[in-house]
């Protein structure tokens, strides 16, 4: 047996057993050992390939980056996000490109934060949608990265808390098989991190961590300590609109809002929550339309029907708003 023979019969049973999504690298290693006896340049090659296909069945190195420009990294968040998230959650692929390459004055910082974590493995592997191994090759001439988890959000000045922000996780997703290992922590504290630099960077104080969560994910963020605000009701606008008329061109969506104050607390102050939601909303879901009638129609909708929706469901002035774990069905 030579060596291109040895590669192509490895390669052949391993993808064999991945077509059944089994992993039989150590079958297959031990049955060519035994073939191959004694010729060490072929044991040698042997144990590179199960070493790298170990490494491609499990990844074990990854690294978590903010992506500051278009490309590959950012094609593959985008990927990832629209795979998993629905279309009435998700914007469109060039808002988040504009929010990437936004024109700033000097010295101004990108309040827009998106953060994948991505593994490298050697050769030119093929994963399904979950990140889970579906074909094998051996070619120590190529690597394969591809993205395990993103989170995407903004740092947002509150309207009325002069020198004060939030950070608003917009969207994050990970690889289904890849959960419960650690990747959307990493990304989640990356986001934290950040939200904090730029809140620095601009002279101001971050206050708080908010987000719109969907019943599949609750129970992820309490464990990242987001909690929810006891009884608070909480619907997300429509992300699109006829910009001509104001009509929205998707439905509202219910949510739960969950929060987690940068200070350590089991209640959150009602001003510091009301001024949260209103600059989320105003910042996310009003966008600049082609009239003022057109204007009016989508503020009726989203800072009087939904805005006012979320207000009717806060406890009366003065008395405290508890943080809850958030109900899980």
């Amino acid at each position: 047996m030579d060596k291109t023979a040895l590669i192509e019969k490895f390669c052949d049973a391993v993808n064999a057993g991945l077509q059944q999504h089994e992993n039989r690298a150590d079958s297959v290693y031990a049955e060519l050992k035994r073939d191959v006896e004694d010729d060490q340049d072929l044991l040698d090659i042997l144990d590179d390939l199960r070493e790298v296909f170990t490494a491609a069945y499990q990844p074990q190195q990854f690294e978590t980056t903010r992506i500051m420009e278009l490309g590959l990294p950012f094609d593959q968040c985008y990927a990832l996000l629209s795979a998993i998230l629905d279309a009435d959650i998700l914007d469109p692929k060039e808002a988040f490109a504009q929010a990437i390459t936004a024109d700033l004055e000097p010295g101004e910082v990108n309040t827009y934060a998106l953060i994948g974590r991505f593994w490298t493995v050697s050769g030119t592997q093929t994963y399904d949608v979950g990140g889970q191994l579906v074909h094998f090759t051996y070619d120590p001439l190529t690597t394969t990265t591809s993205v395990a988890a993103a989170i995407t959000g903004d740092y947002i000045p509150l309207n009325k808390t002069p020198g004060a922000g939030i950070g608003a996780v917009g969207q994050a997703a990970s690889r289904a098989a890849m959960r419960g290992s650690g990747h959307g922590k990493h990304v989640s504290d990356a986001f934290e991190a950040e939200m904090k630099q730029i809140a620095s960077a601009r002279g101001e104080e971050l206050k708080l961590l908010i987000l719109e969560s969907e019943a599949g994910a609750r129970e992820f963020w309490s464990r990242r300590g987001y909690r929810w605000p006891s009884g608070v009701r909480y619907v997300q606008p429509p992300i699109e609109f006829d910009l001509t008329t104001g009509e929205p061109l998707l439905k509202p969506v219910p949510e739960l809002l969950m929060v987690k104050p940068v200070a350590d607390s089991q209640e959150i102050d009602r001003h510091l929550l009301v001024d949260a939601v209103e600059s989320m909303y105003r910042q996310w879901y009003l966008p600049e339309a082609e009239s003022d009638a057109a204007s009016a129609r989508i503020e009726s909708l989203v800072m009087g029907d939904l805005f006012g929706e979320f207000l009717a469901s806060l406890p009366p002035e003065g008395e405290p708003i508890r943080l809850e774990m958030p109900p899980l069905q």
